[in-house]
Order: structure tokens, then sequence, then C-alpha cells
């Protein structure tokens, strides 16, 4: 998910696939190093998973909470 995630995200800026790549290579490289016990992929991976699964519920809640608001405003006049 978090590969797919970074190229479509690069896509919306440029159309240079060699760049997209050698980018994410980068990534893979600097977040798979034996240094690293915490900041890995894994990691990235499972904060990508928790933003995408908050986001879609405080998305909602906003907008339930701006509906909300407009029958108020509505039922108050």
């Amino acid at each position: 998910m978090l590969k797919q995630t970074f190229i479509a995200l690069l896509t919306k800026y440029t159309n240079d696939q060699d760049l997209i790549t050698e980018l994410w290579a980068e990534i893979e490289r600097n977040y798979s190093d034996k240094k690293r016990h915490y900041h890995t992929l894994k990691h990235l991976e499972n904060l990508l998973r928790i933003f995408k699964t908050n986001y879609f519920y405080l998305k909602f809640e906003a907008q339930a909470r701006v509906n909300l608001e407009k029958e108020l405003t509505f039922l108050t006049h």
C-alpha cells in the first residue's frame, strides 16, 4: 500500500517514471537499513494505514457536523 500511495501521489506532480522509481528506491533503501529498528517501511506502512482509517472517520464526522449546523440554522430561522 505504501509504494502504491507514493507512486500515485508523485504521479500528480511528474510523469517521469524513472524519477519516481529512483525516489522510491531511495526511500526503500534508507528505511530498510539494518541500523533502523523502529522507523522502517513497516512503520511507515502502519502510519499510512492509521492515517487513511482516521481520515475517513474524521472526514465523515466533519461532514456530519456541517450537516447538523445547516439543519440547526434552518430550524432556528
